[in-house]
């Protein structure tokens, strides 16, 4: 299904867990479907045996109902099972990914620095 992802495509894993395969192995994921359309998709950007943070991406044409929930409860459910903490980041001005954030009981939220090489 990787291939019919919205967002988190083979340059995604390539990039965030050096190879396809290695997410695969690895990974939590989670999507809602229309047909065989990916149109809302939650995975883990990281993942440690204490902790997964994650991704989630809704198609614009069905956002608004509910489904970035359903993969978001999802992938903390599953985390809950393997007794792993769920986290979640944003932007600060991501004011739609705050809301669905805190609705989904996410709590004490902070700001941190995020340190590139250029």
């Amino acid at each position: 299904m990787i291939e019919h992802c919205l967002e988190f495509d083979k340059n995604y894993y390539d990039e965030y867990w050096d190879s396809t395969d290695n997410f695969l192995q690895n990974e939590i994921g989670f999507c809602v479907k229309d047909g065989e359309r990916i149109i809302s998709e939650a995975v883990s950007i990281f993942k440690s045996k204490s902790y997964a943070e994650v991704d989630i991406m809704t198609d614009s044409n069905y956002r608004g109902k509910g489904l970035a929930s359903i993969v978001a409860e999802q992938f903390m459910d599953y985390c809950l099972s393997q007794n792993i903490q769920a986290r979640w980041d944003c932007d600060v001005n991501n004011v739609a990914s705050i809301n669905l954030g805190s609705k989904l009981v996410f709590i004490n939220p902070r700001e941190y620095t995020v340190y590139i090489i250029s």
